[in-house]
């Protein structure tokens, strides 16, 4: 299972780092059009206010990079375990911690969804995925 996280956390980078360029060749007013930056925003820390897509970028890169290091430090037989804490509304939840993760990264791919679902409007490249342009699939 630890595999399987590490290359989820892995595409999550890459996939986050393509849609930076993406949103970075874009002109300034073009990149920050709602919803691209609010909806890229909530996938790190909806409680941090964005002004700028250089202000966001090093965060959005601690964040993956806090991923990637949990999934690579968490020992194998957590991932069963039950995993509790509290949500944004300090309510208390218990998830299995493979599910959390699960969903940590499924949720990121809604978000990076809503910022490319209007790209053709704002002029931006979009059809084939990123990574397999990149990759040559």
């Amino acid at each position: 299972m630890q595999e399987l996280f590490a290359l989820l956390a892995e595409y999550n980078t890459q996939t986050n780092q393509d849609m930076l360029g993406v949103l970075e060749a874009q002109a300034p007013e073009l990149a920050f059009a709602p919803p691209a930056l609010p909806a890229f925003k909530l996938q790190s820390l909806k409680d941090i206010v964005w002004d700028s897509l250089p202000a966001f970028r090093p965060v959005r890169e601690g964040v993956d990079e806090l991923l990637r290091r949990v999934v690579r430090e968490l020992p194998p037989g957590r991932y069963p375990e039950t995993l509790e804490y509290r949500n944004v509304r300090g309510e208390a939840q218990h998830k299995i911690t493979w599910r959390a993760l699960l969903h940590v990264f499924n949720h990121q791919t809604h978000h990076r969804g809503q910022v490319a679902a209007p790209a053709p409007v704002r002029g931006a490249p979009y059809g084939q995925p990123l990574h397999l342009k990149r990759s040559g699939l």
